[in-house]
């Protein structure tokens, strides 16, 4: 019998976003190895079932958004309901991180921090205790950079737990033409250098 994955995350395509983006490719990319189910918000009151290529996804009904954190009551009890072996939590996700904390239990917590939380000191207060809480608890934290974990102020220093997989750039799509630098002012080809150097040593 295959082991049970849950996916916590904010939402699913067809909304569109990175972390919709890569919790879609994180549910195909486990499909073939375990039972995956993936628990998200809806846009609305209703939620649904739906069965995808390979795995489950379940829009829970949202009551109310703030702080651009949408709260569906219905995600803690499909969650405590759901006996998964094995969470994946995409960060930050402030009500998925308190469903998480209420049922915690001997399961397996892969956290995929994806940024740090900003602009929302009083949200932020409450939020970073819960975190830093499932931090310390998972068995692995997935980062995008080691420099971006290193400069961050939500997690923990926790380099045993640190597992690298960045983004792929192609760096063609930012390499700079001749008639783009003809059409543009300096200041433009100076910002897009810096950009594309930036990205180019990401990591």
């Amino acid at each position: 019998m295959r082991k049970r994955v849950i996916i916590l995350a904010k939402f699913f395509p067809p909304e569109r976003g990175g972390m919709e983006t890569y919790a879609l490719a994180l549910a195909h990319a486990l499909k073939n190895v375990f039972d995956v189910h993936v628990l998200v918000h809806a846009r609305g009151a209703f939620g649904s079932d739906e069965t995808w290529d390979g795995f489950r996804v379940r829009r829970c009904g949202t009551w109310m958004s703030a702080l651009s954190q949408p709260f569906s009551p219905s995600c803690s009890s499909r969650y405590l309901a759901s006996n998964p072996d094995i969470v994946h939590l995409n960060a930050p996700n402030a009500f998925a991180n308190l469903c998480w904390a209420l049922t915690a239990r001997n399961t397996k917590l892969v956290i995929t921090h994806d940024a740090d939380v900003s602009g929302r000191a009083i949200a932020k207060r409450f939020y970073t205790p819960l975190y830093r809480r499932a931090v310390m608890a998972s068995r692995n934290v997935v980062v995008f950079s080691r420099k971006n974990a290193r400069l961050s102020i939500d997690l923990p220093q926790i380099d045993e737990k640190l597992v690298e997989i960045p983004h792929g750039i192609d760096p063609e799509l930012w390499q700079l033409t001749m008639i783009c630098c003809a059409k543009q002012p300096p200041f433009v080809d100076n910002w897009r250098v810096d950009r594309q150097s930036r990205l180019s040593s990401a990591g």
